[in-house]
């Protein structure tokens, strides 16, 4: 079952502006704090870090190439129509392309959005301690409220649902770069690959980062990360991890 396309537009820029807030650092860790010793997760999304800004591109490329073909074929008898569906779409299909409001899109945009809106909260509860490297500051405060009631990393919940659902969101059916034929061009299909293996490296390596984390933190912290420990025992998924 599809909805009509015009439906997807909002979703389209709800899973780009997600995307962009979550892998956008909010603070930068000020000087004076102290680092952990460096940990394989933590060596691997400090490569990984500087290529988040590429794969925010993608993404807003992506959703907003989308966009233009949605708003061309509703507005057949626009003068820029023809132009817009020529560059966007290869195929001779294009006036009649099935970009749609389909089920694996909608579940997709749900999560990507869900999870960009889980992490900003976290953004928020934490504020000024929220930085994307290991850092211990000065009076540094252990957050216990909040979406830290219900696990211990909840930021890395919402980063790995942004992440499954910009990735369901890109390749779905009814998507553009589906159903228009660009994504035959060997280019395209290497940009697509490599943009779905940085989103599994990263997060793998978020993953990975709890176990010094939260050593880092209960190092710092003593019986007081202990007791919160105790009450909050899952690391990313309750019930599961």
């Amino acid at each position: 079952m599809s909805l009509p396309p015009l439906l997807k537009i909002p979703l389209l820029l709800g899973v780009a502006w997600t995307y962009q807030i979550s892998s956008t650092p909010p603070n930068r860790p000020p000087p004076s704090s102290k680092a952990p010793a460096p940990s394989g997760s933590n060596i691997l999304l400090r490569w990984l870090e500087p290529l988040l800004g590429i794969s925010i591109g993608i993404t807003w490329i992506v959703a907003l190439s989308e966009i233009a073909v949605i708003l061309a074929q509703h507005s057949p008898s626009s003068p820029i129509t023809s132009g817009i569906l020529g560059v966007l779409i290869p195929r001779e299909t294009a006036p009649t392309l099935p970009i749609a409001l389909a089920v694996p899109f909608t579940l997709g945009s749900l999560l990507a959005i869900s999870g960009g809106v889980l992490r900003y909260w976290c953004y928020q509860t934490l504020g000024r301690f929220f930085t994307f490297k290991m850092r211990i500051q000065r009076d540094h405060r252990l957050i216990t409220q909040g979406p830290y009631s219900f696990v211990r990393h909840p930021s890395y919940t919402g980063s790995l649902l942004c992440f499954i659902g910009v990735s369901i969101c890109m390749i779905s059916r009814g998507s553009w770069l589906r159903e228009s034929g660009v994504a035959e061009y060997r280019v395209v299909q290497i940009v697509i690959a490599l943009n779905m293996a940085f989103l599994a490296l990263v997060g793998a390596g978020l993953t990975f980062r709890t176990y010094a984390e939260d050593a880092m933190m209960r190092k710092e912290f003593g019986k007081e990360w202990d007791e919160w420990a105790r009450r909050v025992s899952y690391r990313v998924l309750p019930g599961v991890f």
